[in-house]
């Protein structure tokens, strides 16, 4: 009896692993330019350096929308070199660059804390300026509340290094999952201090110059969904359980043989 529970349970097992979606991620890296047409998402042009807003909102992309917002003290932001207090904790900041120079329109940042972007429809990649690529920049996306990929700023540098970049140059980064995975939800992180970036409406144009080069980074295949761990463990408990009862049971029938 519990050889066929055992070989019941491994069947199952099996089975779910066997089901579990091969999922992969690519990362996709343009340098910056003058020449190329990076299509920002408007987020005003304030003159005064500083902390914009830390409101959600809704964003307009090419086909659908995405709901932002915000923790920690996140938000928009203006200016190249500047420093805030949201609620006690403090960021800070230096804009993204195109072509060497930061931007002076207003962008985002994750301050201690994320930045949510809910998307109306599920995609399969997403595109923006990553500047300041540091430790702790996080950007990972889920599809029905299930992680199916994350990217580091230590992955962009490493890949961005291909261009000759220096640590923390600010580059086009467009980040995809494969194999027919899609995501609806972007977050956008850094627990510790402060993540630079930019939105793009639609993909960027490829620049036309010199130093123009695409830069393809291959990252491992994140891990299976929860579901399938909770699965595995959920079988992996039955199986101990049904292994006691049977010890049980057989101590049951040895007792009463004895009287």
């Amino acid at each position: 009896m519990l050889r066929r529970y055992i070989q019941r349970a491994f069947c199952s097992i099996a089975m779910i692993a066997s089901a579990s979606p091969v999922m992969s991620q690519t990362m996709t890296l343009m340098n910056t330019s003058p020449a190329t047409v990076n299509n920002l998402l408007n987020l005003g042009t304030s003159g005064i350096n500083g902390y914009v807003s830390g409101t959600a909102f809704t964003a307009n992309f090419s086909g659908f929308n995405a709901d932002i917002g915000f923790t920690g003290a996140s938000g928009i932001v203006h200016g190249a070199n500047i420093a805030w207090n949201v609620g006690g904790i403090t960021g800070g900041a230096w804009a993204p660059a195109i072509g060497g120079t930061p931007i002076t329109a207003n962008y985002l940042t994750a301050a201690k804390g994320t930045i949510m972007l809910n998307l109306s429809t599920s995609i399969t990649n997403f595109q923006f300026l990553w500047g300041s690529p540091g430790f702790g920049d996080t950007v990972t996306l889920y599809s029905a509340g299930n992680q199916v990929a994350q990217f580091t700023g230590a992955q962009v540098n490493a890949a961005s290094a291909s261009f000759g970049n220096t640590i923390g140059t600010t580059v086009i980064t467009n980040l995809a999952t494969t194999g027919g995975v899609t995501f609806d939800r972007v977050a956008i992180s850094n627990p510790t201090s402060n993540f630079e970036f930019a939105l793009q409406t639609s993909l960027a144009t490829a620049p036309t110059v010199a130093g123009g080069a695409i830069a393809v980074a291959s990252l491992p295949s994140p891990a299976p969904f929860p579901m399938l761990g909770a699965t595995l463990f959920g079988n992996f408990t039955a199986l101990i359980g049904m292994f006691f009862m049977w010890k049980k049971r057989k101590k049951s029938k040895v007792v009463s043989f004895a009287h």
